[in-house]
């Protein structure tokens, strides 16, 4: 199965912070939210979640191959961190 590798971009600081793999966009969605509820995040606003590349899963003569296609794309998620707090 294919998956995409994604990051936290905190703005003010210009710097990239948690790296994680993820299904699709809307499971990486609920990831962040989660990360930024877990460590008290007071502006989520100044975040973004970018859908950095895809990871293609293949296997050749027994061998097991990851091949990756940069896609860089900033992913648009619910920044409300108290709206849907039990999901």
């Amino acid at each position: 199965m294919n998956t995409n590798l994604y990051c936290l971009f905190d703005r003010v600081s210009n710097r990239f912070m948690p790296t994680f793999e993820q299904v699709n966009d809307a499971a990486a969605a609920r990831e962040v939210r989660g990360i930024l509820r877990r460590d008290i995040i007071l502006q989520p606003e100044d975040y973004d979640l970018v859908r950095v590349c895809e990871l293609i899963r293949t296997e050749d003569e027994g061998q097991a191959r990851i091949s990756v296609r940069e896609i860089s794309v900033v992913v648009p998620f619910n920044r409300n961190l108290t709206e849907g707090a039990n999901q």
